[in-house]
């Protein structure tokens, strides 16, 4: 199933400034999904809109969908533009899109990995032909790298947040702990791939041209970078 944030979650990543690069970081999407003024945009989940407002604010049809009604309802407020709507995102309304954003390690939420595939599966058919879907996780890499031989660790995220997260290796799943005044909040799980794992899944839900890279201006992937995935829909080919 679908997690639903608490807005605690979002203060905490405010506290560390992981919103600060938002509006650049909007512009580099545009440029890497090759997106022309007014397309169709879906972001799922987005959140407190961010981006979602970051693209409205340059001239894109953007639909905004998420599970968290205190989100929601702190989007429509905070960040307005983008078309909001409470939803499942495997099951976006208003298809088709020229692009899918799933960004800030927002796959690998659902009960096995054959779930997480259908999710692909589903955002394949929401496309529109020669479409885009950008994926941004933190894989396998990266997530060993910040571990660093460990299976626990603690991060800060200002003076009132921390986050206490576990990583099983043998089942590939990441749990964390978040915490206010370290007092327990929230707690989540996800799934960790591989970048060879999401490539091979991106390629059999029929995505063609799978590129990976370590930032959203299209550097080439580090381990300790977030993976970011762009792939393409393809066209009907002549005569279909």
């Amino acid at each position: 199933m679908d997690v639903a944030y608490p807005l605690e979650f979002v203060e905490a990543c405010e506290a560390v400034g992981l919103y600060a690069q938002t509006e650049r970081n909007a512009r580099a999407i545009v440029d890497l999904a090759g997106l022309s003024a007014g397309e169709r945009v879906l972001d799922a989940p987005c959140g407190i809109g961010r981006y979602a407002a970051a693209l409205h604010r340059l001239g894109f049809d953007v639909t905004a969908i998420d599970l968290s009604k205190e989100q929601l309802e702190f989007a429509q407020r905070q960040n307005p533009g983008p078309k909001y709507r409470r939803a499942d995102m495997r099951h976006p309304p208003g298809e088709p899109y020229d692009l899918i954003l799933n960004l800030f390690s927002s796959f690998g939420y659902f009960e096995s990995q054959s779930e997480d595939a259908k999710l692909l599966n589903s955002w394949h058919q929401c496309l529109r032909p020669s479409g885009r879907l950008i994926i941004e996780v933190a894989d396998a890499d990266r997530v060993r790298k910040s571990f660093d031989g460990k299976t626990t660790r603690e991060l800060r995220n200002g003076q009132r947040y921390s986050e206490v997260a576990t990583m099983d290796w043998d089942r590939g799943l990441l749990s964390t702990t978040f915490l206010r005044d370290g007092k327990q909040v929230f707690d989540c799980w996800l799934r960790v791939y591989t970048s060879d794992q999401l490539r091979v899944m991106l390629e059999n839900a029929g995505f063609r041209r799978v590129q990976l890279f370590g930032s959203f201006e299209g550097s080439a992937k580090q381990p300790g970078d977030r993976a970011i995935f762009v792939a393409q829909k393809s066209a009907p080919s002549a005569g279909d």
